[in-house]
């Protein structure tokens, strides 16, 4: 991999890291601030909903309301980022300008009622819808986008991943490349000292059966990772469906503990700024995504990453 792409990945993942901050801000000031509903995490709204149906007196207003501007949120941004796409303009800075200004107008909204009090209830919803409908929008860019590990919003498989890539860190056992002393006796070609079992991938001192293509040279066929000498002794590591370079490898490593640290690191200072008041705090969370936005344009435009003849994502 070459210095260029690598600089580039990094400072897109630095601008998606700054993005995840900002929805976990965003949430933190929705949910303490501005009645308790989420913007970003459409999953609590569910939740919060199912709970006002089991039982009574649970509020859902909120929730719902929420819910609601998320899904136009989607819509509307499906709309625009689509022809967009279609037309091949750049619409990355433009989606992030759309999203700035539904945030920049809940602030002015909580601060022209309310200044640094809290906001009265009417006012909670109005912010909290506007602020749901650019999380809504935000998702359906980051769908666009499709950065694998770093969505800015949800976690939980990003998270999941994570802890798989740790759990599998585990040292290679050591190959046993010693040879046998010597000749080998008629009819066993391989190097144990005992019989193989049937489906031993012993490499032949003549070329292959035709029916035996594991230890073919060329390119490896649909779920092979490479040249498997046979299959892994039980208990060994599974080979991947396709091999990862490493330097791709320890990038979605970064990329999944950056979302991660971003959603705890946005609730950190989301509540923190909660303190200068709801509308301020969102002001503050808009300029974070000004600057994000900023550092993005010295990068090339965002594509999606290659996809193989089945179409799905590498």
């Amino acid at each position: 991999m070459s210095d260029e792409p690598t600089r580039t990945q990094v400072r897109i993942a630095v601008v998606l890291f700054a993005l995840t901050v900002t929805a976990g801000a965003v949430d933190a000031i929705t949910f303490l601030g501005l009645g308790h509903a989420f913007a970003a995490l459409t999953t609590g709204n569910v939740l919060f909903l199912g709970f006002g149906v089991a039982r009574t007196g649970t509020p859902v207003a909120r929730p719902a309301e929420a819910l609601a501007a998320f899904v136009l949120g989607v819509a509307a941004a499906d709309v625009v980022v689509t022809r967009l796409h279609r037309r091949g303009r750049h619409w990355f800075a433009r989606a992030l300008a759309v999203e700035t200004a539904l945030i920049v107008l809940a602030g002015l909204v909580v601060i022209g009622t309310s200044g640094r009090r809290t906001p009265a209830e009417h006012v909670m919803a109005v912010a909290a819808v506007l602020l749901a409908a650019a999380m809504g929008w935000r998702n359906r860019v980051m769908y666009q986008v499709r950065i694998p590990d770093m969505p800015t919003t949800v976690i939980q498989m990003t998270l999941v991943k994570l802890l798989v890539d740790v759990l599998s860190r585990k040292p290679a056992p050591p190959r046993d490349t010693r040879r046998s002393p010597g000749p080998a006796p008629p009819g066993d070609t391989g190097t144990s000292p005992g019989p193989a079992p049937p489906d031993d991938a012993r490499i032949p001192p003549g070329p292959a059966p035709p029916d035996d293509a594991r230890i073919a040279p060329g390119p490896a066929g649909p779920g092979d990772a490479g040249m498997s000498l046979g299959p892994a002794p039980p208990g060994g590591p599974r080979s991947p469906r396709r091999p990862v370079p490493p330097d791709d490898a320890e990038l979605s490593r970064v990329r999944r503990l950056a979302t991660v640290l971003g959603v705890f690191v946005g609730g950190v200072i989301g509540a923190l700024l909660l303190r200068l008041g709801a509308g301020y705090a969102l002001l503050c969370v808009a300029g974070l995504v000004v600057c994000a936005a900023a550092f993005y344009s010295r990068s090339p435009r965002l594509r999606p990453p290659p996809a193989d003849r089945s179409g799905q994502e590498r």
